[in-house]
């Protein structure tokens, strides 16, 4: 009996390491995908921390899905390395991992995966895949189907009307407006999704995105009732929800209309998604254009341009139009406005010219940097410098005062530092806003 005692308190002592071996660690990222320009790089950042009551080495391995002129590189701490490397830590001690993918150039879409394991125990590993995306003029976005499975129907009616795009999943990982400013256009769907479709952070990011030339498809039943900032319904997106829509699942374009005449489709059944439970009855506000109705003759669809920026709005789901010619012709119509440089149906002239601005210099800094602009608008008595961080955040904004130049000092409009990072600046006045520039700090 006292010997089978002493055997048994020797396996309860050592069994606590083996089966607890998955909390002696963790491996954690605020991020996991980024959209860059061709000729830069979506750099990650991932911490590693040893929670465990001994110190322990972890090896890291690195495996790729990405486009053949791609590359990528993990880097541990200071040193980078194509494909593993390891780092020793101390209980409690955590070690900075920062994944990197280079787009070298080329367009197109990638991920990369990165396990994690100790040593000691090479069974409990972690692994968290990172993506990247640019280079093409459209992103599509999936705001709510979880299931990924309505992506497919977007993907072949862009492609049949001869446009090339990203893709963005917000199940996998939220988006910024360092995100947004690569693209010139988005097609956001909620799939099945009823409420909360962004986060207070992407509202703003999309505010500003829009606040420029860029446009906007957004598509999806109880897609207006799900973004729950009347602001944003109302002064970016040009409607009111009203309720649940209930009645016929048919509907109807306006006669003449550029983007919706001639069109009449059900919104159920043929080879469309057929799930339409709860589309949105919406109203038109602030002169948007009202250009598809359901058969009961509530209104279903508005397009809006209340400067350079085109948006139009869906309350059902386009996925469920029942017939894939449809589809196709639908999104050929809107991707026309998109390009169209005169104004349907809002009677507005044309904005001067987009002001370029350099490049700030220098880029990146760490106490000032200058941003001039070229080409400025005939007036600059109201121009000025606004400057985001990378969730759309404004952090302050420097009156340009009749000048062409101005000088940042890394300070937000309380007069605090900000934090090391990426920053975004453009040219705003009466007249007109500039596209974003980015820019770097580092302390």
């Amino acid at each position: 009996m006292k010997y089978l005692l002493i055997s048994l308190s020797i396996i309860l002592m050592a069994a606590p390491n083996y089966i607890f071996a998955n909390d002696l660690f963790t491996f954690t990222s605020e991020a996991l995908m980024q959209a860059v320009p061709t000729d830069s790089e979506a750099i990650f950042e991932a911490v590693l921390k040893n929670t465990g009551e001994r110190a322990e080495t972890y090896s890291i391995v690195k495996s790729n899905a990405i486009p053949v002129n791609w590359s990528s590189l993990i880097c541990i701490d200071t040193l980078c390395t194509n494909d593993s490397g390891s780092v020793s830590l101390a209980p409690g001690e955590s070690a900075v991992i920062n994944p990197e993918i280079h787009l070298e150039g080329f367009p197109g879409q990638g991920e990369i995966t990165i396990t994690a394991f100790p040593l000691s125990h090479p069974s409990s590993s972690k692994s968290l895949t990172f993506r990247a995306a640019g280079g093409y003029p459209t992103l599509l976005i999936n705001a709510g189907d979880e299931q990924d499975e309505y992506r497919v129907v977007y993907e072949n009616s862009l492609t049949a009307a001869g446009r090339s795009f990203n893709y963005w999943d917000l199940n996998f990982s939220r988006i910024t407006l360092g995100d947004l400013i690569n693209f010139n256009n988005l097609v956001i769907f909620s799939g099945d999704r009823h409420d909360s479709l962004f986060t207070s952070d992407e509202v703003e990011a999309l505010f500003e995105y829009l606040n420029g030339d860029h446009n906007l498809m957004i598509t999806g039943q109880g897609v207006t009732s799900g973004i729950h900032d009347r602001d944003f319904l109302n002064s970016v997106l040009g409607l009111d929800y009203v309720r649940t829509y209930t009645g016929g699942l048919e509907v109807l374009g306006v006669e003449s209309d550029p983007i919706s005449g001639g069109f009449e489709f059900n919104i159920y059944g043929g080879d469309g998604a057929d799930n339409q439970t709860k589309p949105d009855k919406i109203e038109s506000v602030n002169s948007s254009v009202p250009f598809m109705y359901y058969i009961s003759g509530d209104l279903a669809g508005v397009y809006f341009k209340p400067g350079e920026s085109k948006r139009i709005t869906m309350a059902f789901g386009f996925e469920a139009i029942d017939n894939e010619p449809d589809r196709t012709q639908l999104m050929t119509n809107i991707f026309n406005w998109f390009d169209d440089a005169t104004n349907i149906g809002d009677g507005e002239t044309e904005l001067p010219a987009t002001v370029q601005i350099l490049k700030n210099y220098p880029n990146p800094f760490n106490s000032t940097t200058i941003i001039e602009v070229l080409n400025p608008p005939e007036s600059m008595d109201k121009a000025r410098i606004e400057i985001f961080d990378i969730a759309g955040r404004k952090v302050t904004d420097i009156p340009l005062n009749g000048g062409t130049s101005a000088k940042w000092d890394g300070t937000n409009n309380a007069n605090s530092p900000v934090s090391t990072g990426i920053y975004f600046y453009r040219l705003t006045s009466p007249y007109i806003n500039s596209d974003f520039n980015r820019m770097v700090l580092i302390k």
